[in-house]
């Protein structure tokens, strides 16, 4: 709630006297307006014979507004439940206790924080197991990785060196021994021919046999098939058989390698994979040990000590507009952020009061000038004490039990300190609003409404006579028209004319700003 401020006053030299003066110099002021009389048995018997009565004359009218409300120290420090949620509070300082700073003030339920941290170390265990089985996969997954790699690695060298092995020795081996195999079958042909071509003259002249002859023919012709089969056998090599390996060995480099790749996409992926799976074991176990620390900081929130030296008051202080605050008690709920009670400043007591909307337009602000006050407690009786208007709310409020009813809290500084005051004492704040000079006044009893019209009865016949009011305070009101200077009236409604009295049917009965009759009034003399 906004407030406005200002500072206490310094030109209130010599202002202590006067202002402890103000309540009994507004009845002075108006003691010679008036006098209450009485009749006795003298005389013949008048229409209000016996009723006390006033004779009306001018005086001085000392407006002041007077309001109850409580000592509240202007600084104070804020004891709050610093907690998540709620807790049940289950022991409690008493108020008005004199503490120091770290002492205990507080002692909130501590069974369900107690029960969280044990449920968050099994986590942390839990979590820390965890984070020890990621590694341990992950750096197996790096291992098994690596060894696929380097084995991949080996056999795509392999597979090059058989290529090469093939072009560089193999295959120009295999040609060459193919031709030499067609040169001996040349070298056969040519022997077993030579010797087949000289085979018909040794048979004539009888060397060899018929047989002979015809086994030369024969080695003859084994000998050109050997010939043509070492050709063949040659041309298939060249043509086909050296070829179809070379193309398998390339071929076998190439799957080899492709192998090697794939090993290396999945080593990347399986790093990847044991990567995030450790990374969120760790955050896992992070946020496992955070809670736990967490927690055990709310554990230790759970004991509320003084943040400095003073005396306790529970509550917060302020005014609630739609619900009553809650009573401090062992047993009772505190929630997060709750100000459960203060440590006044004693040195900066101050009053509040709740000034009515249809009142707060007398209340003014004035840094220079600051609208008096005179602040009386039940604590020191008989004594006032000097005070002015330190600030208004901005905005009004309404009690939660009576929302209709519309204030705005009023702060009354003092000028001077009470000394022993404490917070909670209630006071009444007389606020000085304006004083009238030399106007008629009559006391409020005399003055009775009826339907909106102000009547006062006059003592000589006894009959009404319309009024016209003016201003009033709690003793005397204002008489603007209707009456003059030395005439009585009467303090009250004569007997006959309260019995014969019609009241219409929208008749107020209830006069807005002045008391209605009072009693019959006792002895004499001025009020």
């Amino acid at each position: 709630m906004e407030t406005q401020t200002m500072k206490a006053p310094s030109w209130h030299k010599g202002s202590v006297k006067i202002a402890i003066t103000a309540i009994t110099a507004a009845v002075v002021a108006v003691s010679g307006a008036g006098v209450w009389l009485f009749n006795g048995d003298e005389g013949p018997e008048q229409p209000g014979a016996g009723a006390p009565r006033f004779i009306v004359r001018r005086g001085n009218l000392r407006i002041t507004l007077k309001k109850k409300g409580p000592f509240d120290a202007a600084e104070a420090m804020p004891v709050t439940a610093q907690i998540s949620g709620s807790a049940k509070i289950v022991w409690l300082v008493e108020a008005g206790t004199a503490v120091n700073k770290d002492d205990v003030l507080v002692e909130l339920d501590r069974t369900n924080v107690e029960n969280q941290i044990e449920q968050y170390k099994s986590q942390v265990v839990k979590a820390e197991a965890d984070l020890v089985a990621a590694q341990a996969d992950q750096e197996i997954t790096r291992l098994s990785s690596e060894s696929k790699i380097r084995t991949a690695e080996m056999d795509v060298e392999m597979a090059g060196l058989e290529v090469k092995k093939f072009l560089d020795g193999v295959k120009p081996k295999e040609l060459r021994d193919a031709t030499i195999k067609i040169d001996q079958a040349k070298v056969k042909l040519s022997q077993v021919t030579s010797v087949a071509a000289r085979m018909p003259e040794m048979l004539k002249q009888g060397f060899v046999t018929k047989e002979e002859v015809e086994e030369s023919e024969l080695d003859v012709q084994t000998a050109e098939n050997a010939l043509g089969s070492a050709k063949l056998e040659h041309e298939i090599l060249a043509k086909y058989t050296h070829p179809m390996r070379l193309k398998q060995l390339r071929s076998d480099k190439l799957l080899t390698a492709a192998e090697l790749e794939r090993f290396k996409e999945e080593a990347k992926r399986r790093k990847a994979q044991t990567s995030a799976t450790t990374t969120q074991r760790e955050l896992e176990l992070a946020s496992a040990k955070r809670q736990l620390a967490e927690a055990r900081e709310r554990l230790e929130k759970m004991t509320i000590h003084a943040p400095g030296d003073g005396i306790v008051v529970y509550g917060s202080g302020r005014q609630h507009r739609w619900r009553q605050e809650e009573e401090l008690a062992v047993g009772s709920t505190a929630h997060q952020n709750q100000t459960l009670m203060r440590l006044p400043n004693l040195n900066t007591m101050q009053l509040v009061v709740e000034v009515h909307e249809a009142d707060i337009n007398k209340i003014r602000i004035d840094e220079e000038h600051p609208q008096q006050a005179i602040v009386t407690t039940d604590y020191m009786p008989g004594k006032g004490f000097p005070a002015y208007v330190k600030g208004v709310d901005t905005l009004a409020q309404s009690n939660w039990y009576k929302q209709n009813i519309k204030f705005f809290l009023t702060t009354i500084a003092l000028e001077k300190q009470i000394p022993g005051i404490r917070p909670g004492t209630t006071a009444t704040a007389e606020i000085f609003i304006s004083q009238l000079d030399n106007i008629l006044l009559v006391p409020i009893q005399c003055v009775d409404t009826v339907g909106g019209v102000s009547y006062c009865y006059m003592a000589d016949t006894g009959k009404k006579r319309e009024v016209v009011v003016g201003a009033s305070n709690n003793t005397f009101v204002e008489i603007k028209r209707g009456l003059k200077e030395g005439e009585t009236v009467l303090l009250e409604r004569p007997a006959a004319a309260a019995a014969e009295q019609e009241q219409p049917d929208n008749a107020d009965k209830q006069r807005p700003e002045l008391k209605p009759p009072s009693t019959r009034a006792r002895g004499k003399g001025a009020r």
